[in-house]
């Protein structure tokens, strides 16, 4: 169900609209979030990791719009630019 979100977030499409599609057909926002996480959490990395900083920052900035929307929904308090940030030197930490 979350599929159309993916392809929202890789196109560039209306990301608020592939949400509240999937919602309408039964996902919930936290579900929605957890799946971009494991989608695009070794993405980020890996363009990180090979110097693809433009690429990683347009896709961080992207992240950030969905995850803040996300959150809004779930009326949790807004994300930083940390958090995905994070993923990186999480990953640093674990390769050392």
């Amino acid at each position: 169900m979350v599929k159309p979100v993916f392809d929202s977030i890789d196109t560039g499409s209306d990301y608020k609209a592939a949400i509240e599609k999937a919602v309408q057909k039964g996902s919930k926002y936290e579900t929605i979030e957890t799946n971009i996480t494991k989608q695009y959490k070794q993405q980020y990395i890996d363009l990180m990791r090979e110097g693809k900083t433009d690429e990683a920052t347009k896709l961080e900035n992207r992240l950030l719009m969905i995850y803040n929307y996300l959150n809004e929904k779930e009326a949790q308090k807004p994300s930083t630019n940390k958090r995905i940030q994070k993923w990186y030197t999480d990953w640093l930490k674990e390769n050392q």
